[in-house]
């Protein structure tokens, strides 16, 4: 054998082996992630999605605060490829109104009312 046979001999075995371990990596890490994903659909409340949903991002995106009012929409990072959309309305957790000041911050009180112009509300 020569040096170039030896030389594609161990250079096809470390390729194998640096493929394997990048396969292997990849399907345990999709693993994870669908597991913390069914966990998440699964999830009772909104403070359990919240912590499933950490678990998911990178320490300097994870998501502060309640995630119920504008407040903490409005604080949340970028996503994958942009900015969280918007994708519900946000209403207040005690009664419903999406003009309650507790839907513009979870930490006014309740109004229980819907009408304009609440002192707090981000609908004036």
């Amino acid at each position: 054998m020569s040096m170039g046979d030896y030389f594609n001999f161990f250079y096809g075995v470390i390729s194998a082996l640096v493929v394997g371990f990048y396969i292997g990596y990849g399907i345990a890490a999709i693993r994870t992630r669908n597991t913390l994903m069914e966990e998440l659909i699964s999830a009772r409340n909104e403070a359990s999605k919240l912590r499933l949903l950490n678990r998911l991002l990178p320490p300097e995106e994870q998501l502060k605060g309640c995630g119920n009012c504008h407040k903490c929409y409005k604080g949340r990072p970028l996503w994958p490829s942009g900015p969280l959309v918007l994708d519900r309305m946000i209403v207040c957790p005690i009664c419903g109104n999406k003009r309650c000041p507790k839907a513009t911050d979870h930490e006014l009180p309740c109004s229980g009312s819907n009408s304009l112009g609440q002192p707090g509300s981000i609908h004036q």
